[in-house]
């Protein structure tokens, strides 16, 4: 890049690759800057010496924007996936699994061998929670005023007003069918107590992966393919790329965003910048001295007390989850009760571990044999809710581990001595994240991107109504930034 960039992007994630490949394409001059190595953040993956490919954070996708694949078409083209629509198989030490799959009626009949109930009140359910979230997408993906029916503002008042909880308790009868549901609602970083809580689970909802509304899917050696791909499209774009290259400081002045200070002691002068980092990291720490108290102290109020560990255990035997025999991979959720996740949620709020640990685990190597050597696997677990703190990760990491494999050993009992490399990623290396009140789920874009600060911008999880890799915040900050 020769000369002053129009727009400094900080984080080179899958929201900071995005926002800068649209605003090249717009016409600006970008610079991306990313304080590690290499791109990807929570994305990336680590391909170890024995050959396994292990996912640093997330090992499936479930919230991809869509718009933003139409409009990168080598994307979309190249990104192939090892799974499209993986059904959700719901665990607990007490009866069958029950198989949550897009075929309403089988999940129908999945569900009365535990409740005929809860059987003849699923299709029902199903129909008005994904119809209420596709109308939603209006409001999600466009940032446009969504049309909605009688029955749609009802279940949508009903959702602000109650409790995930208290939802689901209306509606069914089965502990572990409420349980499986419930999980998808702790990515809120919220209490499933909480009013509003149920919001998270129409978001969910309203995603689409591979053309399937409410699908889970595993991309072909991992996420970093994605990551590869975007990355690719910067470049084409002609956006410029800096990596270590880590920003200590946002300079304002009279007129508000001036430039960035790196570590070292260089400063670029700018005059928009775009964030992809925690708000909280944003706003109170690089660019502190601008934001006003009152923002400042509303900021701290809203940090989640509550995050999400995941582990990557690469296997050198098949782990032998039975329960998968004739489903080939599936997502497993292991829960019993609503009160299991209420439970947990209490004491992650206290900084402890909860003695019952709500664990989704996928084993990819089932559907991608790319990720491990030949008769070898790779299985991954996500943990929520756990303490954000940063402080307690030092003694909790080790415990949560061998507490998360005690769960995983009771339905693929021997998998322990199985394990030959792992990695963690706690929500100390994920950053600090807001809860997703229903203010923040049901705020427009302009609210959650658009900072204090003239000139400053979000465009990281914070900034997603929910907490996912998408890609839609990089996208609808580079439209806004593109407008200003």
């Amino acid at each position: 890049m020769s000369g002053r960039p129009d727009v400094v992007v900080i984080g080179a994630g899958v929201n900071g690759l995005c926002a800068a490949t649209f605003l090249a394409r717009a016409g600006k001059q970008v610079l991306l800057l990313e304080a590690e190595d290499t791109v990807g953040g929570s994305a990336q993956a680590l391909e170890t010496d024995r050959g396994f490919l292990l996912p640093q954070a997330v090992a499936s996708l479930h919230a991809i924007d869509p718009i933003m694949l139409k409009k990168l078409r080598a994307v979309r083209r190249n990104l192939h996936f090892a799974a499209r629509d993986l059904p959700t198989v719901a665990l607990s030490q007490h009866g069958l699994p029950l198989v949550l799959s897009r075929d309403v009626h089988a999940t129908a009949r999945s569900i009365a061998v535990q409740s005929q109930h809860d059987a003849a009140a699923w299709p029902a359910w199903h129909a008005a929670l994904y119809g209420l979230a596709r109308a939603m997408r209006r409001a999600w993906w466009r940032n446009e005023r969504p049309k909605l029916g009688r029955q749609d503002e009802a279940l949508l008042l009903a959702l602000r007003a109650s409790s995930a909880a208290a939802w689901l308790d209306n509606h069914f009868e089965s502990e572990r069918l409420k349980a499986a549901l419930a999980f998808d609602a702790l990515g809120a970083n919220v209490s499933l107590l909480e009013p509003g809580s149920g919001l998270a689970l129409l978001w969910r909802a309203a995603q689409e992966m591979c053309g399937l509304q409410g699908a889970t899917a595993i991309p072909r050696r991992g996420t970093a393919q994605l990551v590869h791909l975007l990355a690719e499209a910067a470049t084409n774009a002609g956006v410029a790329l800096r990596s270590g290259a880590r920003v200590e400081r946002i300079l304002v002045d009279a007129d508000g965003v001036a430039g960035v200070a790196l570590a070292g002691g260089e400063t670029l002068d700018c005059r928009q910048v775009i964030s992809t980092l925690s708000e909280e990291t944003t706003l109170l720490g690089l660019a502190a001295d601008a934001v006003p108290f009152g923002r400042a102290s509303h900021l701290a109020a809203e940090r989640a007390r509550t995050g999400t560990a995941s582990f990557a255990f690469a296997l050198g035997e098949n782990p032998n989850f039975q329960v998968l025999d004739g489903l080939g991979n599936a997502r497993i959720v292991i829960a019993d009760s609503l009160e299991t996740h209420v439970t947990a949620q209490a004491a992650a709020r206290n900084g402890m571990l909860p003695d019952e640990l709500p664990v989704e685990a996928l084993l990819i190597s089932a559907s991608d044999d790319s990720v491990a050597p030949p008769e070898k696997h790779v299985l991954c677990a996500t943990v929520r809710p756990v303490p954000a703190a940063d402080a307690a990760w030092t003694t909790l990491a080790p415990r949560l581990e061998a507490r998360t494999l005690s769960t995983l050993d009771r339905f693929a009992p021997g998998l322990v001595p199985k394990i030959v490399e792992s990695h963690a990623s706690t929500p100390r290396e994920r950053g600090g994240c807001v809860a997703a009140s229903p203010s923040h789920v049901l705020a427009s874009w302009h609210d959650r991107i658009v900072t204090p600060v003239p000139g400053l911008y979000l465009a990281g999880a914070d900034a997603e109504p929910v907490a996912a890799l998408s890609g839609r915040a990089g996208r609808i900050a580079a439209e806004i930034v593109s407008a200003a």
